[in-house]
């Protein structure tokens, strides 16, 4: 193309520049520009044009805006396509001050100023945050009866929600609609998450409603500052028709939706519902989170379902995906504990040990030494006691209570009685079940001796 662009071919010149311009190669478009020039071609409103749309297509506000003023100073008059496209260059540089005052000169030299024109200055202003200009920009264009578009209310809503305005959001979106202008599942999904961060979940949800009722499609987001309104009343019932209305309509489910759905129904403690979204993640390729893993491990053990509790925790192990917490470890030890299942207590202990991230403490040990007591494991019960006694757990008379409970159902009386003296011994405390426990082993060991002299 540069070969066959002859001195006075003037159209194929500012073709190239374009073609160069397209590929991003701003500095040949420059280059040509002024070759042009030394070749003798005269430079027109058409070549600036060129080759300003090249420096703005590259960001190269700087260049462009340099461009214009020579312009000026050649006493050309640059034209609405001139003004536009140097502010657009602006506008992506956030150099709101210079793309003002071309507006304002584009008034003054009589040229038409367009709504792009306008969305070029409000643009400039959201890259520099200047939200409260930004609004005002609107009013000038209802004063030049210019309707502001899709684009405008779009750039405007982004500041709103950048500045926690949710009531001057809420009202644009009214004025939106008043003006005919219909917006799209950005302007409702700006506005609902902005709602859901001000804890505004009630009216989030009721622009979600209104976005199904219209048709649009709501982005995943929209979906999950509806469903966190569903959790926050615990209507785990509603957050799944979201969930399902997502599926039907084939938005893309991620994690965040998925989290929302899972605390919902594990809050209302319907485990299934909660159990079976893990496998509905798996199957979308959605990898379940800690916080997830926890929620439904929380609402299977206190339902009773320990072991799909502990076929989640065995899952986390394999994939090393860590509790935020040992909230929901602690809560099947103990349901487990209640049973009296030594082995799986004792699986269960020993995965919380080796977790770098969880601390084993006194409830931990506790929750053994009682399923030990009801499961009659008094060596199994003494054995931890010596092994947290070599960690330096700080026992508690609910340790003892386990361990001594262990050695009675045992039937090693000494043992236990041994253990109530070591308690005492040791500043612990006992409760008056407890004392009671002591009087009684203090009788039998006594009786026993007492047989044996």
């Amino acid at each position: 193309l540069f070969m066959t662009a002859t001195e006075t071919d003037y159209n194929m010149w500012i073709a190239v520049i374009y073609a160069c311009g397209q590929s991003k190669q701003w500095e040949k478009a420059l280059g040509l520009h002024r070759d042009m020039e030394l070749a003798g071609i005269p430079q027109t409103v058409s070549t600036y044009n060129a080759v300003i749309t090249s420096m703005e297509i590259s960001d190269k506000w700087d260049v462009a805006y340099q461009l214009y003023q020579d312009m000026i100073n050649r006493d050309m008059l640059p034209n609405e396509i001139t003004y536009n496209t140097v502010m657009a260059a602006l506008a992506k540089a956030g150099k709101w001050q210079i793309a003002s005052r071309m507006l304002e000169t584009m008034g003054e030299k009589r040229l038409k100023r367009s709504v792009q024109s306008y969305n070029h200055v409000i643009a400039s202003l959201a890259v520099a945050c200047e939200w409260d200009a930004a609004t005002g920009y609107i009013q000038k264009m209802n004063e030049e009866f210019l309707k502001p578009d899709l684009t405008t209310y779009n750039i405007v809503l982004r500041g709103l929600s950048a500045t926690g305005r949710w009531r001057e959001a809420l009202a644009l979106l009214d004025d939106m609609r008043s003006s005919g202008v219909t917006p799209d599942a950005t302007t409702f999904a700006k506005v609902i998450a902005l709602l859901e961060e001000q804890g505004q979940l009630r009216q989030a949800r009721d622009l979600l409603e209104q976005m199904r009722m219209l048709g649009i499609k709501p982005e995943a987001s929209s979906y999950s500052s509806a469903m966190q309104s569903s959790l926050e009343q615990g209507n785990w019932q509603e957050a799944m028709s979201y969930l399902n209305d997502m599926k039907a309509k084939k938005v893309k489910l991620d994690i965040s939706t998925y989290r929302v759905a899972v605390l919902a129904c594990g809050k209302a403690r319907q485990w299934k519902k909660a159990f079976d979204l893990v496998g509905d993640m798996v199957l979308n390729q959605v990898d379940p989170d800690g916080e997830i893993y926890a929620a439904v491990i929380m609402a299977c053990s206190e339902s009773g379902q320990w072991r799909r509790s502990m076929e989640l925790i065995n899952v986390m192990k394999r994939d090393g995906v860590r509790a935020p917490s040992i909230a929901p470890y602690m809560r099947t030890l103990l349901v487990i504990g209640k049973l009296g299942l030594y082995k799986r207590a004792l699986e269960l202990f020993r995965i919380i040990e080796a977790d770098p991230a969880l601390t084993l403490g006194t409830e931990c040990y506790a929750a053994v030494f009682d399923c030990c007591a009801l499961s009659g494991q008094w060596e199994l019960g003494l054995a931890m006691l010596e092994e947290a006694k070599k960690k330096g757990i700080e026992l508690d008379v609910d340790c003892y209570r386990g361990v001594i409970g262990s050695c009675t159902k045992g039937k090693q009386m000494r043992r236990a009685y041994d253990l109530f003296i070591e308690m005492v011994e040791a500043e612990i405390e006992p409760d008056e079940e407890m004392v009671a426990v002591g009087a009684r082993l203090k009788q039998i060991v006594s009786r026993a001796d007492a047989v044996a002299g």
